[in-house]
């Protein structure tokens, strides 16, 4: 459901998540559409932004994260700013979605570069290869998924039918709920390397404890039960007599 401000977003947000981003997209485009800049511009921005990010994610000393956590929120507003800026200045290209696609699959995603930057960052930090493991079953889970998705019955929606957007609070059962949140959840799972990178210092100061393996943790399981849900569902059906 689209959530309804009294600010004029170029481009509304389509959840509570993106009210900030979208905000400061809408900021940016009415600043830069008085320039030169086009939008494939922002998008090569974006990437050696998002480069820099994951070089200092790679340091793995507290402070570097907390640079890194800063320069990959600018990458993610910019990741609005070049759509909203071609929409608001009329600017498309066939290349721009591309490049924005390629960019955003290896630099965000913990089961890419992103993830590898981050475990490497926690083994300069620690010595310890727990990063490392778990990368490796955060890009195992993602890669079942890919393989076993479409043959085990897997149904793919439109961006219209998605339930991602749909809410937790306002579904029609318990079920959709927590689909709902499990959605949201995988989609920006990210967010826990994030979080357990700008909360380091804090988390350490205070229990003891390292806020980026609990961040990697979460982030191993959220990319490995879609396969295990998908085999699951697969088999029962089989057995049904529905395959």
């Amino acid at each position: 459901m689209t959530i309804s401000f009294k600010f004029n977003y170029i481009t509304p947000p389509e959840n509570g998540g993106q009210v900030i981003f979208r905000f400061l997209s809408t900021l940016i485009v009415r600043g830069l559409a008085k320039t030169p800049i086009i939008p494939n511009h922002v998008t090569v921005s974006r990437m050696l932004i998002v480069i820099v990010a994951l070089y200092l994610f790679a340091l793995g000393d507290p402070v570097s994260l907390l640079w890194a956590v800063g320069l990959f929120y600018m990458f993610e507003v910019l990741d609005h700013v070049d759509g909203d800026l071609a929409r608001y200045t009329k600017h498309f290209s066939k290349a721009g979605p591309l490049l924005e696609q390629f960019i955003d699959t290896w630099s965000s995603r913990p089961s890419n570069i992103f993830g590898l930057c981050i475990a490497i960052g926690m083994y300069n930090r620690t010595q310890e290869i727990t990063g490392f493991v778990l990368f490796g079953a955060t890009a195992l889970g993602r890669l079942l998924w890919l393989e076993y998705r479409d043959y085990f019955g897997w149904v793919r929606v439109s961006k219209e039918e998605a339930t991602e957007y749909r809410g937790v609070l306002g579904a029609s059962s318990l079920k959709a709920a927590l689909r709902n949140l499990f959605e949201i959840l995988y989609i920006w799972n990210n967010t826990f390397l994030l979080l357990g990178a700008l909360l380091y210092i804090p988390v350490q100061s205070l229990i003891g404890l390292d806020s980026l393996v609990v961040g990697f943790v979460i982030v191993a399981i959220l990319n490995n039960l879609p396969w295990i849900a998908i085999l699951y569902q697969g088999f029962s059906s089989a057995r049904g007599g529905q395959l």
